[in-house]
């Protein structure tokens, strides 16, 4: 894993080492989604962050997580 966030009681994945062994175990990071609007003859191109994607880890050998210091 190379990003998490500190939530309540668990971490969030925001962000995998491609191939790394946390993607290889099938975990997932925030996934970026690009999203394009037209308005008039212009079109607005911007980036979104989908959190629902993201992989939420709440203990780890049946320990509770209650800070990133574990890693």
């Amino acid at each position: 894993m190379v990003h998490t966030t500190q939530q309540k009681n668990e971490l969030r994945i925001n962000k995998l080492k491609p191939n790394g062994p946390a993607a290889k175990a099938g975990l997932h990071g925030i996934r970026l989604t690009r999203k394009q609007v037209r308005q008039g003859r212009y079109i607005l191109e911007y980036q979104t962050s989908d959190y629902e994607h993201a992989d939420e880890i709440v203990s780890i050998d049946g320990k509770k997580i209650n800070s990133d210091s574990l890693f």
